[in-house]
């Protein structure tokens, strides 16, 4: 679904309030602007900044610490017309694109109002139009149906896999470091937790304990192919994350339809630390075959 910046979103909300949200916005410049080599926590700063400018209670409750959020972003999208040892020279000629996915069924309706009401916004010190929005929405419910009525029935569907499309990395319990290798407990348990948080279903929140003990002696890792960055963050401490994929193994499918629908959950939530900045765009399948990158090859991260 498409609209422009502005246009009226009554009918949208009325109809598809209460699904896992996805908005990309198509942001123009009159000039060239300069681009740092990782921007997810410029399309972050964006996001709050529009809800302040509409809502400065919201705003500032999506700023509390140690809490999971609502939201995540995907780094931006532009063509760049120089490369520098910093980052990038970004092409005025093609638009700058944001994606921002919404996870809370009470916060979609308001995320959108706020970015219909904006019409220009700031990129460091370049004024930037707000152009078309598109939305694009999926069910809690339907999660998972893609892979099929049976995620796990023969023909190698007892194979899995993610990839990691911007760095990624996961936080550790009681650890003084990140961890830099996606164990399939650190990945299923971190999108179950966000899962449970903002589905607003029952039936995931009673088997976390059964549910991570089942990945702990029932799931494997079988294949990886993976790269460690770092990555340096304006006003911030660098940090290392992974991208690549990971293939793993159930040797039983007792949870392989809960497998699938966070699997797909994770296109909609990212995955990992910093997850509402950039980190962990993700995308999940089920098979043999490895998912293709989804993250265009035009786009900066």
């Amino acid at each position: 679904m498409h609209w422009s910046a502005g246009e009226s979103f009554k009918l949208w909300c009325d109809i598809f309030l209460g699904m896992p949200t996805k908005i990309t916005l198509q942001l123009h410049s009159e000039r060239d602007f300069r681009m740092p080599r990782f921007t997810g926590h410029i399309a972050r700063a964006l996001v709050l900044h529009m809800i302040r400018m509409a809502d400065p209670a919201a705003a500032l409750e999506l700023h509390q610490l140690n809490v999971l959020k609502p939201f995540a972003v995907e780094p931006l999208y532009f063509k760049a017309k120089e490369k520098y040892a910093d980052g990038y020279l970004a092409d005025c000629t093609s638009p700058c694109r944001m994606v921002v996915k919404v996870l809370d069924d009470s916060m979609v309706q308001e995320f959108v109002a706020c970015m219909s009401s904006s019409a220009m916004v700031m990129i460091r010190d370049c004024e930037m139009r707000i152009g078309e929005m598109r939305i694009e929405q999926r069910g809690y419910c339907d999660m998972g149906k893609r892979f099929g009525a049976d995620p796990g029935e023969a023909g190698g569907l007892l194979k899995f896999g993610i990839r990691f499309e911007t760095p990624t990395l996961f936080a550790v319990k009681d650890a003084r470091y990140y961890s830099l290798f996606p164990e399939p407990e650190l990945a299923l348990m971190n999108l179950l937790r966000v899962w449970n948080k903002f589905s607003g279903g029952s039936a995931e929140r009673e088997i976390p304990k059964a549910f991570r003990e089942w990945v702990r002696r029932r799931v494997g890792v079988v294949g990886y192919e993976l790269a460690v960055q770092r990555i340096a963050v304006e006003r911030a401490k660098a940090r290392s994350g992974f991208t690549g994929w990971v293939k793993y193994e159930m040797a039983d499918k007792e949870y392989a339809a809960l497998v699938a629908k966070l699997l797909d959950f994770a296109e909609y939530s990212n995955i990992g630390k910093d997850r509402t900045a950039g980190f962990g765009v993700a995308r999940g399948w089920m098979g043999q075959r490895v998912a293709q990158p989804g993250y265009e090859k035009s786009s900066r991260t």
